[in-house]
C-alpha cells in the first residue's frame, strides 16, 4: 500500500467523520430530521470506506486476485449492511427534501433495493457481483434524483424557484457525479483489464470509487456549509437571562440574522414585518409599496436564507 493511497483513505475517513459531527451539532440545534439523516449516510459511508481502508492496509487483497480479474469482495455481508444504511439515509434524506413523511414511501423503496442487492451478491464471478452490487446503488441514487425532479415539478412556482436556489446546484452536481460512478464501476469491474502498467491502480481502484468518494467530499462541504448557517445562528443568539424579554433577544438575533445572510436595508424592513406575522398586503400597506414588490423582497429573502416557506423562515431564524 503505496503512502498516497494510505493518506487518501485516512483523509476520506476524517471528512465522512467532520460530516457526521458537524450534521449531529446541527441537529440537536435546528431540530430538522434532514440533518439526522445526513449524518447517518456520512456515518455508514465512513464505516465501509474504513473497512476497504484496513483490507488495503493489511494486505487482505492479493495483486495475483486482481492480476487474474477475479476481483475478490471480501466482508460481503458486512457490506451489504452498510450499503442499505448508506441508501436508506439517502432516501430518508430525499424526502426529507420533498416533505414527504408517509412510512410507505420510505420502506417500499429501501426494502425493493435492499432485496435486489442481497441477490446481486450470489452471482458469479465475483467481478459480475460487485459489478452489480454498486451498479444498484447508482441506479438508486437516480431514483432519488428523479423523485425529487418530479415532485418540484409539480409544486407550487414560488416554492420551485426557492427549491432550486436552495439545492439546484447540489442536486445537478450530484446527479453527474453519479453517471460517473457508474462509468467507473463498468471500467474498473466490467472489463478485463489485467496490464501491467495499471496494477496498482487497479489494486487500489476495484475496492472503492473514486467519483464515489469524490461524491461524498462535495456533499460533505456542501453539509458543512448549511450546518455552519445553523451554529453560527446558535452562537450568535444573545444570553438568555431571566432579565432578558423576548423582544431584546429578537432585535439582537434580528441583526446578526440579517448580516449571516447579507440582507439588504429595505429587504430588512420586509423581514422584520414577515417575522411579526405579517401577510404581503399588510407589508405592501405599512411599507407603501406594491404587493409584487413584497412578493419579489420575500422571495429574495427565501433564497438568501436558504427557505421555502415562512414557517422555515421563522424555524431558521430561532433556530437554538
Amino acid at each position: 500500500m503505496s503512502a498516497f493511497y494510505f493518506f487518501y483513505g485516512i483523509t476520506f475517513v476524517l471528512v465522512c467523520m467532520v460530516a457526521v459531527c458537524v450534521s449531529v451539532c446541527a441537529y440537536l440545534v435546528s431540530h430538522r430530521t434532514s440533518y439526522l439523516t445526513v449524518s447517518a449516510f456520512f456515518f455508514f459511508d465512513m464505516l465501509e470506506s474504513a473497512i476497504v481502508f484496513l483490507d488495503e492496509y493489511q494486505g487482505s487483497k492479493m495483486m495475483a486476485d486482481i492480476l487474474s480479474s477475479q476481483f475478490p469482495m471480501t466482508h460481503p455481508i458486512t457490506k451489504l449492511v452498510l450499503s442499505i444504511g448508506i441508501m436508506a439515509s439517502m432516501w430518508a434524506f430525499a424526502l426529507a427534501i420533498v416533505n414527504k413523511t408517509s412510512r410507505l414511501h420510505m420502506l417500499v423503496p429501501c426494502i425493493v433495493f435492499s432485496a435486489f442487492e442481497a441477490m446481486s451478491l450470489v452471482l458469479q464471478p465475483d467481478s459480475i457481483k460487485q459489478l452489480a452490487f454498486y451498479a444498484l446503488r447508482s441506479l438508486f441514487m437516480f431514483v432519488a434524483f428523479g423523485m425529487i425532479f418530479v415532485c418540484y415539478r409539480k409544486s407550487k412556482p414560488l416554492a420551485r424557484k426557492s427549491f432550486y436556489a436552495r439545492y439546484g446546484r447540489f442536486l445537478i452536481v450530484m446527479a453527474v457525479l453519479t453517471v460517473f460512478v457508474l462509468i467507473e464501476d463498468v471500467r474498473v469491474l466490467g472489463l478485463n483489464i489485467g496490464r501491467i502498467e495499471v496494477i496498482d491502480y487497479l489494486y487500489f481502484a476495484y475496492g472503492r470509487n473514486i467519483p464515489e468518494n469524490i461524491m461524498s467530499v462535495v456533499a460533505a462541504m456542501y453539509t458543512v456549509r448549511a450546518a455552519s448557517r445553523i451554529l453560527s445562528l446558535r452562537f450568535s443568539a444573545p444570553p438568555t437571562t431571566s432579565g432578558t424579554s423576548a423582544k431584546q433577544i429578537a432585535e439582537v438575533r434580528f441583526s446578526a440574522f440579517c448580516d449571516q445572510h447579507d440582507i439588504s436595508a429595505r429587504e430588512r424592513e420586509v423581514l422584520d414585518l414577515l417575522l411579526d406575522g405579517q401577510d404581503n398586503r399588510a407589508i405592501a400597506n405599512e411599507l407603501f409599496i406594491s404587493v409584487g414588490t413584497v412578493k419579489s423582497h420575500v422571495h429574495t429573502i427565501f433564497r438568501k436564507c436558504g427557505v421555502s416557506s415562512r414557517s422555515e423562515l421563522l424555524q431558521s431564524f430561532w433556530a437554538g
